[in-house]
Formats: C-alpha cells, sequence, structure tokens
C-alpha cells in the first residue's frame, strides 16, 4: 500500500478525502479518519479543499480525535494561505482547548490578518495561565504588534515566568522596539545549564535580529546546527567579517567543533 515516507497513514486520493470529511463522525470506521483526510487534503489545494476543511473546523464537539483533527485542518488552512479561512480560525481562539487556541494563533500569524481585534485578543491571551506564552509573545513580535510591548516588558521583569517565556520576550522587544536593555539577559541564556533553555535562546537571537550576539552564539554548548542556524540567519549578506569576526574563520571553527571552542556547561 502506497503511503507518505513521513507519516503511517495510507495515501488518500481527494476524492476519498473530501468523503470522509463528509461522512457524520458517528459513521466513521476509525476516529482517526479525519486527521487521515486532513492530512493528505494538504496535497490538494482548492476551494472544494479548503470548504471542507473550514467545515470540520466548525464542528462543535469534544471528542479528542476531531479535536486534533481540527487542529491540523487549522494548520493545513493556513499552509494553503487561505484568507477566508480568517473568520473562522479567528473564532478558534475562543476555543476551550488550549491546543486548538496555538494553532489557531500560529496559522493567523501566517496569513497576517490586519485586525485589531485580533491583536487585542492575542494580547489578552497572555493572561490565560494554560496558554502557550513564548509562541503568543513570538506571533506578537512576527506581526510587529507595538501595543503589545507594555504587557511583553512585564513578562520579563515577572522572575516567575520560565527562562524559555522571559527569553522570548526579551526577543520581541528587541524587535518591536529596538530596545536592547535586556540583551545580556538574553546572552546569559545562551549558557543555560538547561540544554533546551540554550536551544530556545539561539532562536530568540534570530528573532531579535541581535547580529552582536553572534560570538555568544558560536561559543555556545548546543549542536552546531544550532549554531550554523544563526549564522546563515544573521550574516548579512556579500560581508566576510564583521567587527573583527571572519565569517570563514568562524564556519570553519564550528564545523570542526572542538571542545576548547565552546563554552563548556558540564566537565565529567
Amino acid at each position: 500500500m502506497k503511503t507518505y515516507s513521513s507519516d503511517k497513514f495510507p495515501y488518500l486520493n481527494k476524492t476519498e478525502a473530501l468523503e470522509i470529511l463528509s461522512t457524520p463522525a458517528r459513521d466513521l470506521k476509525i476516529s482517526s479518519d479525519y486527521y487521515k483526510a486532513v492530512f493528505c487534503l494538504e496535497k490538494f489545494p482548492g476551494e472544494d479543499t479548503e470548504n471542507a476543511l473550514l467545515g470540520l473546523i466548525q464542528i462543535v464537539s469534544n471528542d479528542t480525535s476531531i479535536k486534533i483533527a481540527k487542529r491540523k485542518a487549522i494548520e493545513v488552512l493556513a499552509k494553503l494561505k487561505c484568507e477566508k479561512a480568517i473568520p473562522t480560525i479567528f473564532n478558534c481562539l475562543e476555543s476551550s482547548d488550549e491546543y486548538i487556541v496555538e494553532n489557531a494563533v500560529l496559522a493567523l500569524k501566517d496569513l497576517k490578518p490586519n485586525d485589531p481585534l485580533f491583536h487585542n485578543l492575542i494580547i489578552s491571551l497572555l493572561d490565560k495561565p494554560q496558554q502557550n506564552k513564548r509562541v503568543l509573545i513570538q506571533a506578537l513580535a512576527q506581526l510587529n504588534i507595538t501595543k503589545a510591548s507594555k504587557k511583553i516588558k512585564s513578562i520579563i521583569n515577572d522572575k516567575n515566568n520560565s527562562i524559555s517565556i522571559r527569553g522570548a520576550a526579551i526577543s520581541a522587544i528587541r524587535k518591536l522596539e529596538n530596545d536592547n536593555q535586556y540583551i545580556s539577559e538574553l546572552e546569559k541564556i545562551l549558557y543555560s545549564d538547561n540544554q533546551n533553555n540554550r536551544q530556545s535562546a539561539i532562536e530568540d537571537v534570530i528573532n531579535s535580529g541581535s547580529i552582536e550576539l553572534i560570538p555568544s552564539v558560536a561559543n555556545s554548548p548546543v549542536s552546531p546546527f544550532f549554531r550554523l542556524r544563526a549564522i546563515d540567519s544573521l550574516w548579512p549578506d556579500n560581508q566576510l567579517k564583521i567587527d573583527n569576526i571572519n565569517l570563514l574563520q568562524l564556519l570553519d571553527t564550528l564545523i570542526k567543533d572542538e571542545p576548547k571552542d565552546v563554552n563548556i556547561i558540564h566537565l565529567y
């Protein structure tokens, strides 16, 4: 049976996938059929695909398999650049399922609706404990919603927030206001005891455009993949040297990845 290499679901053609989405949930053979259909429809853009996905999103159900399929449908509509889905996805921001809300925020971030109500709602979601604040902050920064700056600064100053959340907030303030006052804190996270925090910090450096932190990124004890990604994202085109940093020498050092060139956190 033909399968997608990245998933174990059997291949469905467009007609088969649309037929599944038109089937009432109670008549499905397997509870994951909706998700399988949505997954396959990503390969078949078109108005009928968009309408079927929109119909799925509007189903009211507490069934876990349907909720998971709805999350995927929101993601696929964003990938298909379906602007007519914006109002429906916007309504998902009020869902009781925090993962549906998170996917809706990510989708709207990509679809970029110029709607103050949407902007205000994302800002208000920062006050909901169950929501992923890091994702919300990244969306606010990428959408350049400057009126969120005051709220984001309060997150930086609240030491009860996790390091990864505060790192995203520092990155956002740098991007929204070109404010460098917290950058030294972001630099410290690059040498955190926690590997996930270090990797998140590199993402924050990239998102903030903080090219001045390249030397610290290069010394951060993470996989060379993350460090090379930062340099690829931040380094200006057609320049081999910045502030006495030679690009070729830097790349050579990262490729060799010698322990002496990294700020080692733990020694055994």
